[in-house]
């Protein structure tokens, strides 16, 4: 299997490829080395490791929550908000690989979140036996998702937390402990396109840090 370009640099909407056998362990285990090493990073995504230690958690009030939207909101302007969804970035025979994104003009086949036990799971509903769950979140990167038969158990660092900005409003969406690490990042190596990171860091391949914008993940 060969592929080169950056699960980060293809925003077109890719058709899922349904198998009906499951693939070989060691088939499973070279696209997670794979993927991990497009996203330059050291850990294997079935460590499912925190890269950021959580120094002010704030407490989860929830770590399951049928049928949900995420909407960011500014930091900067909390006015202004911008609706966040998972799409599909990168289909590989039999894998699909997805991030949130605030893309505006990419087409999801997702149409709606849920989370349980801390694991996110997008949902189809136009192809309901579609499995899609959480696959890693790690500083500086973009939450990550992926398609298959046969999933792995999905990543369990998400949970629901109070609404800081408004303590009458919805709860928001917190990471590894943290709700607020989110940001909005221009994907310079997919046309701009604003991607959801985690903590965001200098030197990075895809954005320059100075160009995100802080946020708050919203449930609606």
């Amino acid at each position: 299997m060969e592929f080169t370009r950056s699960v980060l640099d293809h925003s077109e909407k890719n058709d899922f490829i349904r198998i009906s056998d499951r693939p070989p362990r060691n088939d499973i285990i070279f696209r997670a080395l794979l993927f991990c090493l497009l996203h330059n990073t050291f850990a294997l995504s079935s460590q499912r490791r925190q890269s950021v230690p959580p120094s002010d958690p704030q407490t989860c009030l929830q770590t399951s929550s049928p049928n949900f939207d995420l909407l960011a909101r500014y930091k900067d302007s909390p006015s202004s908000t911008v609706p966040v969804k998972v799409i599909d970035v990168n289909t590989v025979p039999k894998v699909t690989f997805s991030v949130l994104s605030s893309c505006v003009t990419c087409s999801s086949n997702w149409a709606y979140n849920t989370l349980v036990n801390g694991g996110i799971l997008p949902k189809s509903t136009s192809n309901p036996n579609l499995q899609c769950v959480s696959l890693s979140l790690l500083e500086g990167e973009s939450p990550t998702f992926v398609t298959r038969q046969y999933p792995p158990p999905p990543y369990p660092g998400y949970c629901m937390t109070a609404n800081v900005i408004d303590s009458t409003g919805p709860l928001v969406l917190a990471g590894n402990g943290r709700s607020d690490l989110w940001s909005l990042c221009p994907n310079s190596t997919a046309s701009g396109r604003v991607d959801v990171v985690w903590s965001p860091k200098e030197n990075h391949a895809h954005y320059l840090k100075s160009n995100c914008r802080d946020v708050y993940l919203e449930r609606v």
